[in-house]
Order: structure tokens, then C-alpha cells, then sequence
């Protein structure tokens, strides 16, 4: 991204790394170097941004990163400085709007009860796909049914499972039935 943001707005990559130093992401650069550059921009429609980032997503092969690295720079260099701020944060995985996945799992709850009572549902399906825009998708089409017949899917991250904490050892053995103890030695 450092590269591309240099690319796009005819700066140093040094330039670029010390904005992000400074700021602590670069979504922030690009807005800072488009106001200093006065370049004009064009609107930009979602499904064209869409369209583009999939190019770079399914760019590979030989000479692939460079073409990627031109992709996101022309992308960047085409659009006001607002937008390239978030475009820059997009394939980065750093967003940063205030809300994340399990407020999306909340707003598919209100979207179909009027509450958050599907969210267990909702989210343990999630632990299994997470993809937020297929369970939505499939939400919207074939209701909270629809759930059920979602499964892992192979390249896709199934997200892991934390622990429930118990207050202790016999709360433990009563939750797991049966179990092997150790004697500690060292004691």
C-alpha cells in the first residue's frame, strides 16, 4: 500500500512511511498528499471500486504485485481525498469506522426480529463461515432457516472457539463429567 500511495500521488515512499509513522495508519496519507497535489478527481461508482479491487484481489502470477501495486495507484489517484482515505484502509483490513462484525450480526438480528435475540444464532454460524456479506445474503433470501444449512467451506477461516472460564476445579469436573487426574510432584 505504501508503494501504491507513493505511485498515486507522485511522492517518496519515504515520504509516505514517515505520514504513517506520524499517524499511525495510512489511511490518513493519502488525504494528506491528494490536498498537497490539488489533483482533480472524477466520481467514482462502488461497483466500479468493486470491480477494480477484485482485479487486484485475483491479479497473480509473474509481475503480478507490480500490476497490483498499479491497480490500487491509479484506483487512489482517481478519487477525492476522502475516499482514498478509506480505499487505502480496505485492503489493509483496517477500516477503523467503529463497528465490526458482531455489530453486523446484531443489525441482521434487528433486521429479522426486531431485536438482538438471533445473535446466538447468527454468531455461532459466523464461527463457522465468517463471511458477513454470505450470511446476510442468505438472511435476506432464505431467512434465519437458511442458517442450517450453512458449512465450513474449504479456503475459507473457520474463526477458533475461547474457552468458558468456570470459578473452579469442581465446577470443571461437573461441566466434563468423568476426568484424569495428575498428583503434582513438584509440590
Amino acid at each position: 500500500m505504501i508503494r501504491a500511495i507513493a505511485l498515486a500521488y507522485d511522492t517518496d515512499q519515504d515520504h509516505v512511511v514517515s505520514a504513517f509513522k506520524k499517524t499511525g495508519t495510512l489511511g490518513w496519507r493519502p488525504k494528506s498528499v491528494h490536498c498537497k497535489k490539488k489533483r482533480k478527481h472524477s466520481d467514482i461508482e462502488v461497483s466500479k471500486v468493486y470491480d477494480a479491487l477484485f482485479s487486484v484481489a485475483n491479479e497473480g502470477g509473474q509481475g503480478s504485485q507490480e500490476k497490483k501495486i498499479g491497480l490500487l495507484a491509479g484506483l487512489l489517484s482517481s478519487m477525492d481525498a476522502l475516499s482514498a482515505r478509506y480505499l487505502a484502509r480496505i485492503p489493509l483490513d483496517k477500516l477503523r469506522l467503529g463497528f465490526s462484525d458482531m455489530t453486523m450480526l446484531d443489525s441482521l438480528s434487528w433486521m429479522v426480529a426486531g431485536d438482538k435475540s438471533l445473535r446466538p444464532v447468527l454468531e455461532t454460524t459466523y464461527n463457522v463461515r465468517p463471511d458477513i456479506g454470505y450470511l446476510a445474503q442468505t438472511v435476506k433470501s432464505d431467512g434465519v432457516k437458511g442458517l442450517s444449512h450453512i458449512h465450513a467451506k474449504v479456503g475459507a477461516p473457520i474463526l477458533a472457539s475461547l474457552c468458558a472460564r468456570l470459578p473452579n476445579a469442581d465446577e470443571m469436573i461437573k461441566k466434563m463429567g468423568e476426568v484424569a487426574v495428575e498428583q503434582n510432584m513438584m509440590a
